[in-house]
């Protein structure tokens, strides 16, 4: 089960995603897809990406300490 914490990223992603303008995301997949949606949270939730950037950064540090264990 995620923890809170996941779930309000996700949350929060997902409406980014499906708040898109139906003639903007039409057409968009992959990569061209995945770098619009980076600009627009970068841009739309400047907070958000902060949080996010900080969170994975966290799981990161305790991933690499549980693998020197």
């Amino acid at each position: 089960m995620p923890t809170i914490n996941e779930a309000y990223i996700n949350a929060l992603l997902a409406d980014a995603t499906y708040a898109l303008d139906e003639n903007v995301a039409n057409g968009l997949t992959g990569t061209a897809l995945s770098d619009y949606l980076d600009v627009r949270i970068k841009n739309s939730y400047p907070k958000l990406t902060c949080y996010c950037r900080r969170y994975n950064e966290l799981l990161s540090k305790k991933e690499l300490k549980a693998q020197h264990v």
